[in-house]
């Protein structure tokens, strides 16, 4: 097993994780809907759906997620970890023994991101084909970006699990 760095274990010990972004950006995105709706929404489906049967606030939800910093979560989470989209700096990372293992779990989460981010895609693009708002526009780019990213991701586990070999 590899040691971490201390770099890694500075991260682990961080109580401004990308996890705990997430968490605020989306109470605060929940809850400034809540005030611009009138709606008790607490989750993206609950907001989706009333976007799609009301879509009086379309611009403003809209404008509300974006200067969130909600769609910038992914690439945080991709500086925090650049051995998930860099083969070179994956195997400077990890030492060679756990070269296999690693590709392994570098690949079942991609595939899993893969899968989560194409169903999302494939649904925001349906929805955009019968109402044209601003909101799914903005879920089809960010889908878009992290179908790229989990493809990147797949390919960086792949091409370790050949050099493990």
């Amino acid at each position: 097993m590899t040691e971490a760095s201390d770099e890694q274990i500075a991260y682990a010990r961080e109580e401004n994780t990308v996890l705990s972004q997430q968490v605020a950006i989306n109470n605060h995105i929940f809850s400034s809907a809540r005030e611009i709706t009138g709606k008790d929404i607490q989750t993206f489906n609950q907001l989706t759906e009333h976007l799609l049967s009301d879509p009086e606030h379309d611009k403003a939800i809209t404008a509300l997620i974006e200067k969130s910093g909600y769609l910038e979560l992914w690439r945080l989470d991709m500086q925090k970890n650049p051995g998930s989209n860099d083969v070179e700096i994956a195997i400077k990372e990890i030492d060679q023994e756990d070269w296999l293992t690693a590709s392994g779990q570098l690949e079942d989460t991609a595939l899993t991101n893969l899968e989560r981010y194409k169903t999302n895609l494939f649904f925001y693009r349906q929805q955009y084909q019968t109402k044209q708002l601003t909101y799914l526009e903005m879920h089809i780019r960010l889908y878009e970006k992290l179908v790229e990213f989990a493809k990147k991701m797949l390919d960086v586990a792949r091409k370790l699990e050949t050099a493990a070999q």
